[in-house]
This record gives C-alpha cells, sequence and structure tokens, in this order.
C-alpha cells in the first residue's frame, strides 16, 4: 500500500479487498480520505472497503461521511456505506444530496446510489419529505429516466 508506483498501490488496494484484509481497513479509510490520493486510488480504497464490509467498515464510512476531507469523498463514502448498509447510509444520503447542487456531481451521485439493488424503491418514501434542492431533485429525476436503475 505504500509503494511508489500508483498502479501497484491501486493494485495492492484492490487485493486487500478482495481478499477481504481487514487487518488494512484503517489504511484504506486514510487512503480514501487523502486529498492527495489519486482518484484511481481511491476508487480501489472503496471498492475493497465496500468488499470488506462488516460492522467495522460500516462504522468507519459512517465516520467518514461527517468528516471527509472533500464533498467528493463524501459522496464516495456515502455511496460506499449505502452499498453495505442503505438503511444506515439513508440519513447520510439525503444529508449528501442537499449539498450536492452541481449538476455533474448530483448525476453521478444519482447514477451510483441508484445502482444500489432496492435504491429507488427504499428512496422514494424519504424524497417528497427531504427537502431537496431543485437542482438536484431534477437530477434525480433525470437519472430515473434514464432507467439506470435497479429496483
Amino acid at each position: 500500500l505504500t509503494a511508489n508506483d500508483e498502479n501497484v498501490r491501486s493494485a495492492a488496494l484492490r487485493l486487500a479487498g478482495t481478499w477481504k484484509l481487514t487487518q488494512f481497513s484503517r489504511q484504506l479509510i486514510q487512503v480514501a480520505n487523502d486529498l492527495k490520493t489519486s482518484p484511481g486510488e481511491r476508487t480501489a480504497a472503496f471498492a475493497a472497503l465496500r468488499n470488506i464490509g462488516g460492522a467495522g467498515i460500516i462504522g468507519d464510512l459512517t465516520k467518514l461521511t461527517g468528516t471527509a476531507a472533500s464533498p467528493e469523498i463524501r459522496r464516495d463514502a456515502v455511496i460506499t456505506l449505502a452499498g453495505l448498509d442503505f438503511p444506515a447510509a439513508l440519513p447520510e444520503i439525503i444529508a449528501t444530496l442537499k449539498t450536492t447542487t452541481q449538476e455533474a456531481e448530483a448525476l453521478a451521485l444519482w447514477r451510483a446510489l441508484l445502482g444500489i439493488h432496492n435504491a429507488a424503491a427504499r428512496l422514494t418514501p424519504e424524497l417528497p419529505k427531504s427537502g431537496l434542492p431543485p437542482e438536484t431533485a431534477r437530477a434525480g429525476l433525470r437519472v430515473a429516466r434514464e432507467g439506470n436503475r435497479e429496483s
């Protein structure tokens, strides 16, 4: 995980997830939340966290959603948490949607969320009372119309 070569680090991150190496969970969270981490490494870290799963990872991701180093990292943490424990992620999903007002970011977030099994059915009752900004709600409708969801 500390190699000089980014490709080697990314591969090590993926292997940690594939092999479910829980002993590297803290390092994976650190890599995921480091602003200096490349997008490829961050993606590999979040994928590894999702592959490892479990109560410890869910707890770490829940903390990370509130303390993330950037809005982008928060969105990635929320998506990963939602893939592991959607009910636990629901308050953070709504909070993250409320703060994601740039169209491209909102579209990417909606696509990732609606790609999670049964996410649309779980989100539908929550959205009317959520107070989402209009631009974020429009992005969600656009993604839903694209049909990029599993129900």
